[in-house]
C-alpha cells in the first residue's frame, strides 16, 4: 500500500513518533463521551484502516462496546539496542530496559547506565539483589533531594533553578533539620521574593 500523507489518513487514525518506521494509532470517539479512546497502535497502516472501517460501520458504539476492540498491548515491539537491553518510548523520549527471557530487571534513562547494570548482572549470574540495591538508592536519593552534606558534617539545601545553583539554607546541623528546611522551601515555591524571611 502506498504511503498515505498525514492529511489523507482516515479521521480516527493519526501518525505518531516512535522510532524510525512510521507508527499509527487508532482512536475512536464513543457515543457516551466527547473524548476519543485509544483502540490500537501499529506500524501496519492497512490493518488499522481495516479495523477502523469495521468499527465505524457499527457506530454509534458506547465506551463499553468499543472496549472489545481495544488492544491493551501495542503491536510494536521495542527494538533491542544491545544484548538484553530494549529501547522503550516514553513521554520524555526513550528509556532503556534490561530484560532477560521476558523478565524486566531495571529501567534507565541512558543506554550507558543500562549497559553498566546489565554487565554487573551478567557477572553476578543475574543477582536480583543488585536491582533491589539500585531501587533503594533511587528512593533514598529522591527522599533527600536538594540536600548536600558538607565536609564539615553540616547540611545545605541547594537547588538548580534555570542555569544556576541557588543555596536556600546552609549550616544546618542535622539531616532532619535539612529535610524540614527543604520541605518548607518546596511548599513556598522556592521563591525568595514571595517569602517573608523576617
Amino acid at each position: 500500500m502506498e504511503q498515505l500523507k498525514a492529511k489523507e489518513l482516515p479521521e480516527n487514525i493519526k501518525e505518531i513518533k516512535s522510532g524510525n518506521k512510521p507508527t499509527y494509532q487508532l482512536q475512536i470517539k464513543p457515543s457516551d463521551t466527547n473524548q476519543k479512546i485509544y483502540i490500537k497502535q501499529s506500524q501496519n497502516l492497512q490493518e488499522l484502516i481495516e479495523l477502523n472501517n469495521k468499527i465505524t460501520a457499527e457506530l454509534p458504539l458506547t465506551t463499553k462496546q468499543l472496549i472489545k476492540y481495544k488492544n491493551k498491548k501495542p503491536t510494536i515491539k521495542s527494538p533491542t539496542v544491545s544484548k538484553y537491553i530494549v529501547r522503550v518510548p516514553n513521554q520524555y523520549g526513550y528509556s532503556y530496559n534490561i530484560r532477560k527471557q521476558g523478565k524486566s530487571f531495571a529501567c534507565f534513562k541512558t543506554l550507558e547506565e543500562a549497559e553498566r547494570m546489565r554487565d554487573k548482572l551478567v557477572r553476578t549470574g543475574w543477582d536480583e539483589s543488585l536491582v533491589e540495591e539500585l531501587v533503594i538508592r533511587r528512593e533514598t536519593r529522591e527522599k533527600y533531594k536538594y540536600i548536600i552534606k558538607t565536609p564539615e558534617n553540616k547540611y545545605v539545601v541547594r537547588r538548580k533553578i534555570g542555569d544556576r545553583y541557588i543555596t536556600f539554607d546552609s549550616g544546618l546541623r542535622t539531616l532532619e533539620e535539612a529535610v524540614r528546611c527543604r520541605d518548607w522551601w518546596s511548599e513556598h515555591g522556592w521563591d525568595f521574593d514571595t517569602v517573608d524571611l523576617d
